[in-house]
């Protein structure tokens, strides 16, 4: 009858059997309980773009993250009952990045770019780009691309969680993906 009488408004008329340490607190009628966790990140970028005469245009760029991340969890349950430590999560991501374009006769553009990572979790990971675009004229464009792409998983996919039970999984895996693209067109 305690949690129904909680669900309705009214005070509980009989106590819940609850475990050591870890009873159940009622607030206007409402059951609840202590949560803790923080999610503090520093994010900071630059890039810088050049264009070096009419055909050539450089940029270079760099990103840094840092992740200081507290779970949610429930103190009275966690520490008290389950005797675990603070589920604390920390990790830092850097990254740089160079891209060079070059403009021949305004028919062929020519693309090349890296990205390099150091992620704390995964190491260091290269992201290479290309990219050849022809516009002969009348409207006709030809493209061939080629590239990778590296993807880590989210904290919350590894370790998202709630009502004291885990729905992420620690032991995924960043995800990686060889592309190639070859397009003809007109507009």
């Amino acid at each position: 009858q305690g949690p129904q009488a909680a669900r309705n408004g009214t005070r509980p008329t009989s106590e819940i059997p609850v475990g050591a340490n870890c009873a159940p607190t009622y607030t206007r009628g409402r059951f609840t309980r202590q949560l803790g966790g923080h999610d503090h990140r520093i994010e900071v970028g630059l890039q810088l773009s050049a264009k070096l005469g009419k055909a050539f245009n450089f940029t270079i760029g760099a990103e840094f993250e840092y992740l200081f991340l507290l779970q949610l969890y429930f103190p009275d349950i966690w520490e008290d009952v389950l005797g675990l430590s603070l589920p604390y999560i920390q990790n830092a991501h850097v990254s740089t990045f160079a891209q060079a374009q070059y403009n021949l006769l305004n028919i062929v553009e020519f693309t090349a770019g890296a990205r390099f990572d150091y992620d704390q979790q995964y190491g260091f990971v290269i992201t290479p780009r290309i990219g050849a675009v022809l516009t002969p004229g009348g409207g006709f464009f030809m493209k061939l691309l080629f590239g990778n792409a590296f993807k880590a998983p989210s904290f919350q996919d590894l370790y998202y969680w709630r009502k004291n039970e885990a729905y992420g999984n620690p032991s995924l895996q960043p995800e990686s993906v060889y592309t190639l693209e070859a397009q003809l067109g007109w507009s």
